[in-house]
């Protein structure tokens, strides 16, 4: 593939726009990302149908004065916009089924977000090894109009919260990751992230379940 080609590829899925003056950059036509070039910094916007998220990833630099280089562009500011609708209660409720079942063991799912119907439904996946600390298992089939947004799983007797090999999984992904601690107990705990990429962002998790 010649150079001009690699740069129009490249140019077509990463395309990069200047930030309006007043600060509101147009919807995107496309899933995908794209670069905006505002006065604050250089941005990222990642949009899928379920997410949107834009989040600066170069600050202007300070030229020899001490004062921050600077474009004719808007300043834009860092976002996360989630456009799917709640999963509902019913779909915690039967993974800690689920996850009290197979304990002391741990236990994985995916939960699925249908963008037309907007409905969700729990897919268990299925163990090729399972231990109180580790799970190795086969992704569960999904059909095609379905999108896996949330990647839950159980630490059986254990607090929740996420190790380091929860942390070498998650890099580089776009989900949302939850994890149940003490299932045993009346009242089971739960930690719940947002990953972007290499952006992280903590949630907090509603009594019912958004």
């Amino acid at each position: 593939m010649a150079t001009s080609e690699i740069d129009d590829a490249i140019r077509s899925s990463f395309p990069v726009l200047a930030a309006p003056c007043d600060g509101t950059a147009d919807e995107p036509l496309t899933y995908g990302i794209r670069f905006i070039v505002a006065r604050n910094g250089l941005m990222r916007e990642l949009t899928t149908p379920w997410l949107n998220v834009v989040r600066r990833v170069a600050a202007m630099q300070l030229n020899d004065s001490g004062t921050a280089h600077s474009t004719p562009y808007g300043e834009l500011q860092e976002s996360v916009r989630m456009t799917c609708n709640d999963p509902p209660v019913s779909v915690w409720s039967e993974f800690m089924a689920h996850a009290r079942d197979q304990y002391p063991n741990e236990a994985a799912g995916l939960v699925l977000w249908n963008p037309v119907s907007r409905t969700w439904r729990l897919a268990l996946r299925q163990a090729t090894f399972v231990s109180p600390s580790r799970i190795d298992y086969v992704e569960p089939t999904q059909d095609d109009d379905e999108i896996a947004v949330i990647d839950v799983h159980s630490h059986g007797r254990h607090q929740a919260g996420f190790s380091w090999r929860d942390d070498r999984d998650d890099e580089g992904g776009i989900k949302i990751a939850v994890v149940f601690g003490r299932v045993d107990t009346d009242r089971p705990e739960v930690a719940a992230r947002l990953i972007c990429l290499d952006h992280i962002v903590a949630l907090r998790m509603t009594a019912s379940g958004g």
